[in-house]
């Protein structure tokens, strides 16, 4: 038995090809952009970890959202305000930041980081380490990336 197909047949598998097709495409193009914009966060977070060791609170202002809330490993909160005035005031200077297990998520104009740290800082005088865990929350705005949110644990001592 001979199959013949139908023009109209023929012509909805070809639409459908043609629609498979182009769904590949945009999920292959989406998956770049994905990991282009995950790229650019790494590299704001890793200037932003540069920026605050090195107390350059002029780099580190526009890397930071207005609507900032910053929750130290303390519990104390912060605005982004009163973030950059402690490290102006020297209230706090951090010494040296080293970020490990990053893992960054992005929802397209939102990316999520979670990892940890080893932070030295000076707090009122006071030297600290600080190994913590921590989340923050960065939001692409006018073309740039900005952290609107850190929130950090610490990790307990081994017994």
């Amino acid at each position: 038995m001979d199959y013949v197909m139908s023009g109209w047949r023929r012509g909805t598998i070809r639409l459908a090809a043609a629609v498979m097709l182009l769904t590949a495409a945009a999920a292959a193009a989406e998956g770049q952009q994905d990991r282009a914009a995950e790229a650019a966060v790494r590299q704001a977070e890793a200037a932003r970890f540069a920026a605050m060791a090195a107390n350059d609170v002029t780099a580190l202002e526009p890397m930071l959202g207005d609507d900032l809330v910053y929750t130290h490993s303390t519990a104390q909160v912060e605005t982004k305000r009163e973030f950059l005035q402690n490290m102006r005031d020297g209230t706090i200077r951090y010494v040296s930041i080293a970020a490990r297990d990053q893992v960054v998520r992005v929802y397209g104009e939102a990316a999520v980081i979670t990892g940890g740290a080893t932070i030295t800082s000076v707090n009122r005088g006071q030297k600290r380490l600080s190994v913590l865990r921590y989340t923050d929350v960065w939001v692409q705005r006018d073309g740039r990336w900005q952290m609107v949110t850190w929130q950090s644990t610490r990790v307990p001592d081994e017994p």
